[in-house]
């Protein structure tokens, strides 16, 4: 081979060699893959996830996250009125695992554990990440860590059960 070949070779070689670990700084420099996750909000008046009822309202819930930090989207899907006054959350510590996921929203703390049978809703939500909380909600109802204060416009004694798969 000749050297201006050589030299050719060598230029090139340092190019894609620059250029792959620019993109290998990038793409970790953000976090890497994002994660997404979807599922719903349960809402009820009754403060606890059966009763009551002059107030009920189920959400979507999407959830895309990148390097920790994302953002968290509440769709109405069916109920009596939107009591939500904010439907884009900031999501910042965002951690999942096989048995958890965890997550700061707009600075609230939630936790959702693995559950692989839900008793509550008939085994509707297995395998689904799940965090709940109500004022009248017996001990089975209470998973996770979540709190209506979460959720902008949700009064305090409602029940609130969000699901994440």
């Amino acid at each position: 081979m000749r050297m201006s070949n050589l030299r050719a070779l060598a230029l090139l070689l340092v190019v894609a060699g620059v250029a792959t670990g620019a993109g290998a700084y990038a793409y970790y420099s953000q976090g890497g893959q994002v994660t997404t996750m979807s599922g719903s909000l349960f809402v009820s008046d009754a403060g606890q996830s059966h009763g009551g009822f002059e107030y009920t309202a189920s959400y979507n819930v999407t959830l895309s996250v990148r390097g920790g930090q994302g953002t968290m989207t509440v769709t109405q899907w069916v109920g009596l009125g939107d009591v939500l006054t904010t439907h884009e959350f900031t999501v910042t510590n965002f951690q999942k695992t096989g048995t958890s996921t965890s997550m700061d929203v707009s600075g609230q703390r939630v936790v959702l554990p693995l559950y692989a049978s839900d008793d509550v809703w008939d085994h509707t939500y297995d395998n689904y990440y799940i965090a709940s909380w109500g004022s009248s909600a017996p001990p089975n109802e209470i998973r996770g860590t979540i709190s209506p204060a979460v959720f902008p416009g949700v009064p305090d004694g409602y029940y609130v059960e969000m699901r994440l798969a």
